[in-house]
């Protein structure tokens, strides 16, 4: 079985991961859209002929289904139907949520796009009722930081302090990461806020998903990418642990 994943650049590498531990023997087809990064800030027609080309593309190589594994994505083909499976994170995101919180009091961190569709927020009401309290915040400089490899030191702490400093005094006790870049910044979240808040990543239940639904295969993977090789490459090593080696493509988007 042959599964594609699609993120703007190295975010998607936390859903990667999760699949790659759940479900090792899965083929994998990983494409970074980095000539689009970032997906948040593009109309919803765009990213619609983002995802119809790469899942072409993919279909193209052999992939059975496709993992969105970008939450902008994911948030805009809501409902939709293509020709394999689309995997989106934001139900599965959502269920993780409302399963983790004590108090009903759950901060969502994402793009500006993720949370401008307020798909998060429906989801969490749809599952948890009228109870249920939620902030969302839209943390835009948060993806930049992963995808340039910046993930650790004191710019990067200030930078993501400012970004949550708007859930600070919230009390909530889920953060729920809406976006597949920020699990690589999960040791400054637990850093900045209050003890007892428990970081959801949907990245897990979306793994699972994928394990339980196909099987077969040899557990290969291979990159794909639009922009440049080098700096994926380069940023993809440090950000997995371990070297990768990419084939860079183009797409060609129908709108």
């Amino acid at each position: 079985m042959r599964i594609g994943f699609l993120d703007s650049g190295v975010g998607g590498f936390s859903v990667l991961s999760e699949v790659q531990r759940k479900a090792p023997e899965l083929d994998k087809l990983y494409l970074a859209d980095t000539a689009h990064f970032p997906f948040g800030p593009r109309p919803g027609e765009e990213i619609l002929a983002i995802v119809g080309a790469a899942v072409r593309f993919l279909q193209s190589k052999g992939a059975e289904a496709l993992v969105l594994a970008c939450n902008s994505s994911s948030s805009v083909v809501e409902g939709l139907s293509f020709p394999i499976p689309v995997i989106g994170l934001i139900e599965h995101g959502a269920k993780a949520a409302i399963s983790a919180t004590r108090s009903g009091r759950i901060g969502v961190i994402a793009t500006e796009g993720t949370i401008r569709s307020g798909s998060y927020d429906r989801w969490l009401h749809r599952l948890g009722g009228p109870s249920i309290y939620v902030k969302s915040v839209a943390t835009p400089l948060l993806a930049p930081l992963v995808e340039s490899g910046r993930t650790s030191g004191r710019a990067a702490f200030g930078i993501v302090l400012s970004q949550l400093s708007p859930l600070l005094e919230e009390d909530i006790d889920v953060l729920l990461l809406g976006c597949t870049h920020y699990p690589f910044l999960n040791h400054l979240f637990r850093e900045i806020l209050p003890e007892g808040v428990t970081l959801v990543d949907p990245a897990s239940s979306v793994a699972e998903l994928a394990r339980d639904l196909y099987q077969g295969g040899e557990g290969s993977i291979e990159f794909y990418v639009t922009g440049s090789v080098k700096v994926f490459e380069k940023i993809g090593r440090k950000v997995l642990g371990a070297p990768i080696r990419a084939q860079r493509i183009s797409l060609n988007l129908h709108f």
